[in-house]
C-alpha cells in the first residue's frame, strides 16, 4: 500500500490535539452516578451519568480529589452522588458541593451495604 495513510496522518495530527470538553451542566439533578475507567495503568476516566446522558467526563492519571474536583465542577450540584467509593470523591465532593445540600451514597462490592456518608436532602 504506497505511503500507507502517512500523508493523511501528517495533516491530521493538530486535530489529535484537541480534546472535546463536555458542556457544562447547569440544571440539577436528582441522583448522579459517578465511577472511574481504568483505561490503562495511568490513564483514567471519570464519568457521571444520570441514569439517561452522561454529564461529564475527565481524563485523568488515577482517582484522586483533584480530578473528581475537576469533574464535579462542571456539573451543577445534585441531590444524590453514587458512587462505588472511589478515591478522593468524598473530598472533592465537599469542596465543589456545600454540605449538606448533597448525600453521596456509597455502593460497596456485590450491593450488600449502601452507606449514606454526607447527609442533608435539600427541600
Amino acid at each position: 500500500m504506497p505511503g500507507q495513510g502517512r500523508t493523511f496522518r501528517r495533516q491530521i495530527a493538530d486535530f489529535w490535539q484537541i480534546w472535546p470538553m463536555p458542556p457544562k451542566i447547569e440544571t440539577s439533578r436528582d441522583v448522579v452516578f459517578v465511577d472511574g475507567i481504568y483505561l490503562a495503568k495511568k490513564a483514567c476516566i471519570l464519568i457521571c451519568y444520570d441514569g439517561e446522558y452522561v454529564l461529564g467526563w475527565y481524563l485523568c492519571r488515577s482517582e484522586q480529589s483533584r480530578s473528581w474536583q475537576a469533574l464535579m465542577q462542571r456539573i451543577a450540584t445534585p441531590i444524590v452522588v453514587v458512587s462505588d467509593g472511589g478515591p478522593g470523591l468524598r473530598k472533592a465532593l465537599k469542596k465543589v458541593c456545600v454540605p449538606p445540600s448533597f448525600n453521596v451514597v456509597l455502593f460497596m462490592p456485590y450491593g450488600k451495604y449502601i452507606v449514606t456518608l454526607l447527609g442533608g436532602l435539600r427541600h
